[in-house]
C-alpha cells in the first residue's frame, strides 16, 4: 500500500491490519456518564471490505500528543461504503471512502431492551449484576455514600443502558473512563475527589499562539444560569399514613435571588424520611452543578471528561482556577495525500469548577406503564392463600421471564377494596392462581396495585354463561382442598327471583336491636340435629289457621309462672298411656254442661281419709261419716284465665325495584319511534321532504 499510518497524528488499529484504513477526518464526542462515539471518514486501497469484517470487532483509535498518545478502544457499530475518489498521490488510482463509527464496550447495552424485577438489591449491586451479564469486568466502584437495598426495582421496556443510567442518576452516581497505558477502566463515583488530574494539569489560555507553542485553550465562554434555590420532595408510605415524608434542601449557591424559587417533586420515590433527605440533596446538587458552566475551544488533545486541570493565563483572574472536564468534542483531519499539509486537530469542551459537587442531571426518563395489566397471584408451593398483615399479595406479571411463580415473584402488592376503614370495610383476598388486574400508582412500574380480578379459561365463572346470566353471586371456596364453599347468590330471572345463602359449616347471625322478616307465602325450616331458642322476654306466635306439631319422642315444658290455654271450640287430648297432673294446691274443672269421666276399669275419688270407688263390682263409699242429702256446701270451680292476645309481627321494609338501563342510542331510537307513532313531527327538514314527495305523487 502506498500509504502508512506510521508517523501520523491519527491511527486506527483494526482486524484488517495497521495500514488497511487511513483516517481522513473524524469527529468524536465523549462525556461524563456518556459513552464516546467517534465517526471516522477513512480511506482504503481496498474497495471490497465486507462490513462483517469490522462490525462488532475491537478497534483502537489513537491520537498522538506531545507527551504520549490518547487512545480509545471500542467496537465498530456501523461501517458504510461512501464511494471512491482519485488518489492524490498517484496517477489514475482510486481510493475507496468508508465511514466508520466506533463506540465503547458499554454501548451494546443500548441494544438490549428488557423487562424484569430486582428485589432487595442496592443500585450499585444492580449495576454490577447487569455488567456481569455482559462479562464486563473493567470497572471500579469508588463510592462513599451509603446505598440501601431497594425493596423493589423494575426495568420495564427499557434498554439495559437506559435502566442503568436512570438508576445512577437517581442515586447521584456518575461515571467516567480512566485511561491507563494498556487498559481503559470505567469508574463509578459519587464524589469529586476520585477524579484524577490530567498528566499535564496546568493548561494555559491563549487566544492565538505560534505553531511551536504547547497546546492551549483558545476560547472560553463563562455561563452563569439562574437555577432553583430550594428542593422540596414528598412521598407517601401507607405504613406511616399520617407522615407526609417531606424533605427539603436549600442550595449552597446564592445567585440572582434563587432562594425565591423552589422545585416541588411528588412522588419523591422513597419510603423513609432519611431517604428523602438524601434524594433531595442529590437533586439539589444536580441543580447546582448547572449554575456555572464554561464552554471552550482548544487544541489540547489530552482533554478528557472526568479529569481535572488548572487553567492559567486568562485575563479575567477569577477564571484561573481548577476545573473538571464534562464533555469534549474532538475534530481532526489527516490531509491524506497532501504531503505539505500537516494534520489538524481542534476540540470544543465544557467544564465546571472542581469545587462544585457534580451530579448528573435527571436526563433518563423512568418508564411509565399506561393503563392496567393483568397478572397471576402467586405464593409458596403448597399454599392456596398467601398474604401479610395488610392483606397484600404477590403476583407474577406476564412479561416477567425470570419469575418462578412463587413467593418471590413480586413485592407485596396492596389490594383495592370497596371500603377500607379502621377494622371495618370490605375485604376479599385474591388467592393463588387467580388472574388479577393491576394498575400502577402514577404509572410507576415500582408501585403496582391490584384493582380487580378476572376470569379466564382456567378459572371460569361460577355458573354457565350465557345461560345463567341472570345469576349474581358471592361464592368462596373452602381452603385447603376446595371441597366446600360459602355463597350468597341472587337469581334475577323474572318470575324465578331468588336469594340463596349457603354456609359450608356454621352460620352465625348477630342483631343488636331488631330483626324483622316477612315471608309472603311459605317458610320451611329443617334442622338436622338440635335447635335451641332463647327469648329474653316475650315470645308471640300467631297462626292464621292451623298449627301442627309432631314430636317423635318426648316433650319437656317448664313454665316459671302461669299457663293460660284457650281453645275457641274443642280441646282434645289423647295420651297413649298415663296422664298425671300434679297441682300444689287446687285443681278446678268447670264445664258449661257436662263433665264426663269414663274409665274402662275404675274411677277413684279420694279426699283426706274418705274415698269413692266406682268399678265393675259397684260403687263403694268409704269415710268416717257418709252423709246423703244433708245440705253440705260444695266448692265452686274457677273459670280458667284467658290468655293475653299474641301480637302480630311487623312487616319487613319493602324495597323499590330499579329500572333496566338502556344505552343512549337506544333511548334516542325509542323517542323517535314514539314520536312517529304519535304522528308528531321530529325533524322539520324530513317532514318538508316528505310533504314534497306526497305533492309529486
Amino acid at each position: 500500500m502506498g500509504y502508512t499510518t506510521s508517523r501520523r497524528m491519527y491511527q486506527l488499529s483494526t482486524p484488517l491490519g495497521e495500514d488497511a484504513l487511513l483516517i481522513q477526518e473524524f469527529e468524536g464526542v465523549e462525556g461524563v456518564s456518556r459513552p464516546f462515539e467517534f465517526r471516522l471518514d477513512v480511506l482504503s486501497e481496498r474497495d471490497d471490505i465486507d462490513p462483517a469484517e469490522l462490525i462488532g470487532k475491537r478497534v483502537t483509535l489513537r491520537i498522538e500528543t506531545d507527551e504520549d498518545s490518547r487512545h480509545w478502544t471500542g467496537i465498530v457499530s456501523a461501517f458504510v461504503r461512501m464511494g471512491q475518489i482519485d488518489d492524490p498521490a498517484t496517477d489514475g488510482n482510486l481510493l475507496t471512502c468508508y465511514r466508520c463509527t466506533i463506540v465503547p464496550w458499554l454501548w451494546p447495552l443500548t441494544l438490549n431492551e428488557d423487562s424484569r424485577i430486582f428485589q432487595q438489591t442496592s443500585i450499585p449491586d444492580i449495576v454490577e449484576a447487569m455488567l456481569g451479564e455482559y462479562n464486563l469486568r473493567d470497572y471500579e466502584l469508588e463510592l462513599r455514600g451509603a446505598y440501601p437495598q431497594l425493596d423493589y426495582c423494575t426495568q420495564y421496556r427499557e434498554s439495559d443502558f437506559n435502566f442503568i443510567s436512570r438508576l445512577l442518576e437517581r442515586a447521584g452516581i456518575h461515571y467516567y473512563v480512566k485511561y491507563g497505558p494498556q487498559a481503559e477502566t470505567l469508574v463509578f463515583t459519587d464524589n469529586n475527589d476520585s477524579h484524577p488530574r490530567l498528566e499535564r494539569d496546568l493548561i494555559r489560555y491563549a487566544e492565538a499562539r505560534a505553531a511551536e507553542e504547547e497546546d492551549t485553550v483558545t476560547a472560553l465562554v463563562h455561563r452563569s444560569q439562574l437555577r432553583s434555590g430550594r428542593m422540596v420532595m414528598r412521598d407517601y408510605n401507607f405504613e406511616k399514613p399520617t407522615d407526609t415524608l417531606e424533605a427539603s434542601v436549600d442550595s449552597l449557591v446564592s445567585l440572582g435571588d434563587n432562594q425565591n424559587y423552589e422545585r416541588f417533586l411528588y412522588p419523591g420515590d422513597y419510603g423513609q424520611r432519611d431517604e428523602g433527605e438524601q434524594a433531595a440533596r442529590v437533586r439539589m446538587e444536580a441543580e447546582e452543578a448547572e449554575h456555572e458552566i464554561l464552554d471552550g475551544a482548544s487544541d489540547v488533545r489530552t482533554l478528557t471528561p472526568g479529569y481535572c486541570f488548572e487553567l492559567d493565563g486568562h485575563p479575567q483572574k477569577s477564571i484561573n482556577r481548577e476545573y473538571m472536564v464534562l464533555s469534549v468534542t474532538h475534530r481532526g483531519n489527516s490531509n491524506v495525500g497532501r504531503e505539505s499539509a500537516a494534520s489538524s486537530y481542534s476540540n470544543t469542551f465544557s467544564m465546571i469548577p472542581r469545587k462544585v459537587a457534580y451530579r448528573d442531571p435527571r436526563a433518563t426518563p423512568k418508564a411509565t406503564i399506561h393503563g392496567p395489566q393483568t397478572a397471576v397471584v402467586t405464593g409458596p408451593s403448597g399454599e392456596e392463600i398467601y398474604t401479610d398483615k395488610y392483606g397484600r399479595i404477590k403476583v407474577q406479571f406476564h412479561w416477567d421471564r425470570r419469575g418462578e411463580y412463587n413467593d418471590k415473584s413480586s413485592r407485596w402488592v396492596r389490594v383495592v377494596h370497596g371500603h377500607a376503614g379502621s377494622r371495618w370495610g370490605m375485604f376479599m383476598l385474591p388467592r393463588i392462581g387467580e388472574e388479577v388486574l393491576v394498575a400502577f400508582e402514577h404509572g410507576d412500574p415500582d408501585r403496582p396495585l391490584v384493582v380487580g380480578s378476572l376470569y379466564n379459561a382456567n378459572n371460569m365463572p361460577p355458573y354457565d354463561l350465557p345461560g345463567e346470566a341472570t345469576k349474581s353471586t358471592l361464592k368462596s371456596n373452602s381452603s385447603k382442598g376446595g371441597d366446600g364453599f360459602n355463597e350468597l347468590r341472587f337469581e334475577d330471572k323474572a318470575g324465578s327471583e331468588e336469594v340463596f345463602l349457603h354456609a359450608q359449616k356454621d352460620l352465625q347471625t348477630q342483631v343488636l336491636n331488631n330483626s324483622t322478616a316477612s315471608v309472603g307465602a311459605n317458610q320451611q325450616l329443617t334442622v338436622g340435629a338440635n335447635q335451641l331458642i332463647h327469648v329474653g322476654k316475650e315470645r308471640h306466635l300467631v297462626v292464621g289457621e292451623r298449627e301442627f306439631v309432631k314430636v317423635e319422642k318426648d316433650v319437656f315444658t317448664e313454665i316459671g309462672g302461669s299457663t293460660s290455654f284457650q281453645a275457641g271450640q274443642d280441646l282434645h287430648l289423647s295420651v297413649g298411656m298415663d296422664t298425671a297432673i300434679d297441682a300444689g294446691m287446687d285443681i278446678h274443672l268447670k264445664a258449661g254442661v257436662n263433665i264426663v269421666l269414663d274409665a274402662g276399669v275404675q274411677i277413684s275419688l279420694k279426699a283426706g281419709g274418705s274415698s269413692i270407688t266406682i268399678g265393675p263390682a259397684g260403687v263403694t263409699l268409704d269415710g268416717a261419716l257418709v252423709r246423703v242429702n244433708c245440705g253440705g256446701s260444695p266448692l265452686s270451680a274457677k273459670k280458667g284465665n284467658k290468655p293475653d292476645k299474641a301480637k302480630l309481627a311487623d312487616a319487613a321494609i319493602k324495597g323499590v325495584a330499579g329500572k333496566v338501563s338502556n344505552p343512549g342510542q337506544q333511548a334516542q331510537a325509542q323517542a323517535l319511534r314514539k314520536a312517529a307513532a304519535q304522528a308528531q313531527p321530529f325533524c322539520a327538514e324530513c317532514e318538508a321532504a316528505r310533504a314534497a314527495l306526497r305533492a309529486l305523487a
